[in-house]
């Protein structure tokens, strides 16, 4: 699972969910630019901006049967999105 956290925040916010996830999960938490380890960027900070970066951090690499799976990835619809 991906964890982003919110403004004015960094990846530490997540350090206790981290910890805690079950033995059959895992997680990432990731600092949004100019938030704990990643620098300031310059960029004006749009939604859009911060959507394109977490896009490319999950941006998914196949081979052959993996690249099918990508592409199937990028084409469904989020279908646990509703229990955000």
């Amino acid at each position: 699972m991906l964890f982003i956290h919110g403004n004015l925040a960094n990846h530490l916010w997540w350090e206790g969910t981290l910890a805690n996830l079950p033995p059959d999960f895992e997680g990432v938490a990731l600092d949004l630019p100019g938030n704990g380890a990643s620098p300031e960027t310059g960029v004006r900070h749009t939604i859009e901006y911060f959507a394109g970066l977490v896009d490319e951090f999950t941006s998914l690499l196949g081979w052959r049967f993996g690249l099918h799976l990508q592409i199937s990835e990028q084409l469904r619809p989020f279908p646990n999105a509703g229990n955000l």
